[in-house]
C-alpha cells in the first residue's frame, strides 16, 4: 500500500521540487538577446573574448545563461567524467554584480560524445542602463573541446519560490520514506 503512495509523492516531488526550479530559472521572462561568444586557443589555453551587453533597469531581474556545445573522446573510466571548469563576471565597468564558478561535467560515454551544458547564472538587477560585461575564464586544463558558446539574455526574470522548492524536497523525502518502509 505505501508503495504507490510513495511514487506518487516522489512524482509530485520532483514536479513541485526540481522541475519548478528549473523552468523558473530557465524560461520565465523574455529572451531579448542571444550573443555568440568567441573563444580562441592561445598557447594551449582556451580564452573567451568580452561579452559586452546592453542593459536597463526595465530588465530587472536580468538572468544570463551560458550555453556551451562540446566533445570529448571516449571515456577510459566513467567514474572520472571529462570536466570544465569555468569563472564568470558579470560587471558594470566598476562593480561586480555576479561572480560565481561553475562545471560543465559530460555525462555521455558514446565513443565521440557531444554534449550541450546550460549555466544559469544568478539573476541580477542593474541601476542604470548602459553598456555591461561578461567575461568567462576556464579555470585549470580543459578536458572537453569547447564547439561553440553563446550566452543567452533574459529580461524579467522570476526568482524561485524557495517555499515551493522545500515543498518539493519534503514530497520526495516523504516519497522515498514510503517506499523504503514498504
Amino acid at each position: 500500500m505505501n508503495t504507490p503512495i510513495g511514487v506518487i509523492f516522489l512524482i509530485a516531488g520532483l514536479i513541485i521540487g526540481p522541475a519548478y526550479y528549473t523552468y523558473v530559472r530557465f524560461f520565465t521572462g523574455e529572451i531579448v538577446a542571444t550573443q555568440t561568444v568567441s573563444f580562441q586557443q592561445k598557447s594551449g589555453k582556451l580564452l573567451f573574448d568580452p561579452i559586452q551587453l546592453q542593459l536597463a533597469p526595465e530588465m530587472n531581474d536580468v538572468g544570463l545563461i551560458i550555453r556551451i556545445d562540446a566533445s570529448h573522446g571516449p571515456l577510459i573510466l566513467s567514474s572520472n567524467p571529462p570536466k570544465n571548469k569555468y569563472h564568470a563576471i558579470v560587471s558594470d565597468g566598476t562593480n561586480v554584480l555576479v561572480d560565481i564558478h561553475f562545471s560543465s561535467i559530460s555525462p555521455a560515454v558514446d565513443s565521440t560524445p557531444s554534449v550541450s551544458f546550460q549555466e544559469a547564472l544568478p539573476l541580477f538587477k542593474v541601476n542604470q542602463t548602459g553598456t555591461y560585461q561578461l567575461k568567462i575564464a576556464v579555470e585549470g586544463e580543459t578536458e572537453m573541446q569547447i564547439l561553440k558558446a553563446d550566452v543567452q539574455v533574459r529580461a524579467n526574470t522570476k526568482q524561485p519560490n524557495m517555499t515551493i522548492i522545500f515543498t518539493g524536497i519534503a514530497f520526495l523525502a516523504a516519497g522515498i520514506l514510503a517506499i523504503l518502509s514498504a
